[in-house]
Formats: structure tokens, C-alpha cells, sequence
């Protein structure tokens, strides 16, 4: 079985906060959802972690199973798979 694919990352924005954005696509790379949002943390760690998080939610209520998560930030990835210790900032969030 082909994994549903997840790609999660923020963007600065121009005043104050980020964009957060995750896209997830099925087994033929088509687009099902993408979801944009505005949020007023200055941490871009808060932020990719908050991108993961609202993602995350969607896949859950599709249903997905199978799943490739994909994203550029470390230290959200080895804080949700264990092999670090959680920053505070995002302890949370990852609990969650």
C-alpha cells in the first residue's frame, strides 16, 4: 500500500508571525487538502510544530492509515519520534 504523502512547513511573514501550511496529497501525488493559516508566535519551531499538528488533525479525520510525513525541521521530527528531548516551547504540542 502506497502512504498517503504529508508535507507540513511555515513561512515568515511580513509584519509579525508565520503561515503555517500542510498539503496532503494520495498515492497518484494528487492534492487532497491544503490547508494555509495564519499564526502570531514568533518561534519558527512553535510554528512548524503548529503546521504538524493542524495536518495531522485532517489526516486523522480522512482516516488515513498509511502515511509519509515529510518536513524540513529536525528538531519537530526527533522531538515526535523520541530521539530528542522536547524543547519546551513545543512539549505541548508534541504531547498532544
Amino acid at each position: 500500500m502506497i502512504p498517503i504523502k504529508f508535507q507540513f512547513h511555515s513561512l515568515p511573514k511580513q509584519v509579525f508571525g508565520f503561515r503555517i501550511e500542510y498539503v496532503i496529497r494520495d498515492d497518484n501525488s494528487q492534492v487532497k487538502v491544503l490547508g494555509p493559516k495564519s499564526c502570531g508566535v514568533a518561534s519558527i519551531l512553535i510554528a512548524e510544530t503548529l503546521a504538524l499538528k493542524e495536518g495531522i488533525k485532517v489526516v486523522r479525520f480522512l482516516g488515513c492509515k498509511n502515511l509519509a510525513i515529510e518536513g524540513d525541521n529536525l528538531a519537530v521530527f526527533n522531538s515526535l519520534k523520541g530521539s530528542w528531548s522536547i524543547p519546551w516551547q513545543i512539549s505541548t504540542a508534541i504531547a498532544e
